[in-house]
């Protein structure tokens, strides 16, 4: 945009994917203690003071037992991809204009991009410019 151009095209045909395979052996988890809050409420139907007097908490502890995790395999899909930005028609046309103004309305919440003086320059000028 700040070299004159607001239409671009992007090829992304070089992009490659597959998939690779992770193998784990087997492991076991050990055991532990876990500990568990709770309140338990002794408030009479007729209680004005709001219950919360009447209100016991109670820690419970209990023992989770070892887990045995057997031998497995993941398969992950993997990509690489190539991009190749061109001002001649090839691949997906974009403006640059939709693309400024997406970013600067947060529209896609990803917060707020810094774009160079001569970029919103550019992008201003071409905001502002009558229609014809």
């Amino acid at each position: 945009m700040a070299r004159g151009k607001n239409t671009f095209w992007l090829d992304d045909e070089g992009t490659k994917k597959w998939t690779e395979e992770s193998h784990f052996s087997a492991y076991t988890i050990p055991g532990y203690w876990e500990f568990r809050e709770r309140e338990i409420s002794r408030c009479s139907r007729d209680c004005e003071k709001g219950c919360r007097e009447h209100t016991e908490i109670v820690r419970e502890s209990f023992w989770v037992p070892e887990r045995y995790v057997p031998p497995h395999t993941s398969v992950n899909l993997l990509s690489k991809a190539e991009v190749i930005m061109s001002t001649k028609p090839t691949g997906t046309r974009l403006r640059a204009t939709d693309i400024i103004g997406d970013a600067l309305s947060n529209s896609h919440g990803f917060g707020k991009p810094k774009f160079s003086s001569d970029t919103m320059n550019a992008y201003e000028a071409r905001m502002t410019k009558p229609t014809l």
